[in-house]
C-alpha cells in the first residue's frame, strides 16, 4: 500500500465523521487542529489494513493525545510557531537544541529540497555522522529524544500547510545515506537506545511517502534487518526502499525521485560531486528509465548482483476479516456483520 496523495474519498469523508465522532474532545491549539480533516484522515490511512481500522485509528489517535500530555507537545508547538512566520521553525534552529547540534548536527536529519513533481519535501540523515554513541557520551540523550519530537511536531504542521497548499495530501521523502557508515559505528548502547528514538514516530501516521536507504552494501542491509526493521510499524516498511551503491543506476535514480537541484545539494552533502561511487557499471537495462507507476510504488527490484540494486518491503497483505465498519450515532463502534 504505498502513500496515496488524493483528498479524502467519498467514502473517507464518511469514515472521518464516524471517526471524529467517537473521539474524546480535542483541546484548540494553535495552528491545524489536531482532529483537522487532513490530520485525522493519516490515522484513517496509516491502519486501513488492520482487521478493525475504525477501532483501531480511534485507538491510536487517543494514544497520540495522552503521549503529547506526557511529552510536553502543546508546548513544543507552540515554540515552533513562536516566531510567527508562517512556516515553523525547524528544530535545529532552536535554541534548545544548540548543544546537541554542536555534539553531532551533521548527522542530525535536515531539510534537503523536494521530489521530483515538486511537491514532497524531502529529507536527508547523513547515517555516518549520526553519532549516537558521542551524544549518549555527553549526557545529551534526552535532548536527541526531544529534536526527535520536535521533529515530527514539524513536519505535523508544516505537511498540513503544504498539503493546504497544494490541495493533495503531501508527504516527506526521507533520504539515509549509509556509504561511508563503518561496521562499528553504533556501539551496544547506541544500539539500544534506537527504540526509544523512533517510539514517537507511530503518533505520526502516513507522514512519510517514502523512505529511501542509500549507499547500501550487504552491512548496512544487515543492520537494518537485525537492528532497525523489529521497531519500524509495518506501515512504514512497505514505503521503505533500499539502495545500493551505484546512484546512476535508472532503477536508483527512479526510486529517489528528486529534482536536479535537489539530487545536486545530495551529492554536496554526501562529499560527493557525481555520485557514491564512480566506478563504471554496466548500462540498467532500457526499460528501467520508464519505472514508475501509482503513487509511492516502487521499481520492480534488478538481479542481486547490481550494485544500483533496489530491495523493497513486501506490502502488508489486508486482514482477511478487515472491514471498515461504522460508529453509531453515540459514537460506538457498530460491526459491520
Amino acid at each position: 500500500m504505498g502513500f496515496e496523495a488524493a483528498l479524502a474519498s467519498d467514502a473517507e469523508q464518511a469514515q472521518l465523521v464516524a471517526l471524529r465522532k467517537a473521539l474524546n474532545a480535542v483541546p484548540p491549539l494553535p495552528g491545524p487542529a489536531l482532529d483537522d480533516d487532513l490530520c485525522l484522515l493519516r490515522f484513517l490511512r496509516g491502519y486501513a489494513r488492520e482487521k478493525e481500522p475504525l477501532r483501531a485509528a480511534a485507538a491510536a489517535f487517543e494514544a497520540m493525545l495522552i503521549w503529547r500530555e506526557d511529552h510536553s507537545m502543546d508546548a513544543a508547538r507552540a515554540e515552533l510557531l513562536a516566531a510567527g512566520a508562517a512556516e515553523p521553525t525547524w528544530p535545529a534552529a532552536l535554541p534548545r537544541f544548540a548543544a546537541l547540534v554542536a555534539s553531532t548536527g551533521a548527522g542530525l536529519v535536515r531539510r534537503l529540497g523536494w521530489s521530483k513533481d515538486g511537491l514532497h519535501p524531502v529529507t536527508l540523515c547523513l547515517i555516518h555522522k549520526y553519532d549516537v554513541s558521542g551524544v549518549l557520551r555527553s549526557k545529551l540523550g534526552d535532548d536527541l529524544l526531544a529534536f526527535q519530537r520536535y521533529v515530527d511536531e514539524y513536519w505535523l504542521l508544516e505537511l498540513h500547510r503544504l498539503s493546504v497548499a497544494a490541495g493533495r495530501v503531501v508527504g516527506r521523502v526521507e533520504l539515509v545515506y549509509t556509504a561511508d557508515m563503518k561496521l562499528n559505528h553504533f556501539g551496544f548502547r547506541a544500539v539500544r537506545f534506537f527504540p526509544k528514538i523512533l517510539a514517537g514516530s507511530k503518533h505520526f501516521p502516513e507522514s512519510a511517502r517514502r523512505i529511501v536507504s542509500i549507499g547500501n552494501n550487504k552491512v548496512a542491509v544487515a543492520l537494518y534487518q537485525r537492528v532497525i526493521r523489529p521497531f519500524v510499524p509495518a506501515h512504514t516498511k512497505e514505503k521503505l526502499i533500499i539502495l545500493g551503491r551505484d546512484l546512476r543506476s535508472a532503477r536508483v535514480v527512479a526510486a529517489m525521485d528528486l529534482d536536479a537541484a535537489t539530487t545536486a545539494a545530495l551529492d554536496r552533502a554526501a562529499g560527493r560531486t557525481a555520485a557514491v561511487d564512480d566506478a563504471p557499471r554496466r548500462p540498467a537495462p532500457a526499460d528501467d528509465a520508464g519505472a514508475g507507476g501509482a503513487e509511492g510504488a516502487a521499481p520492480p527490484p534488478p538481479p542481486p548482483d547490481d550494485d544500483g540494486f533496489v530491495l523493497v518491503e513486501p506490502p502488508t497483505p489486508p486482514s482477511p476479516s478487515a472491514s471498515l465498519g461504522s460508529f453509531g450515532d453515540e459514537g460506538e463502534l457498530v460491526d459491520p456483520t
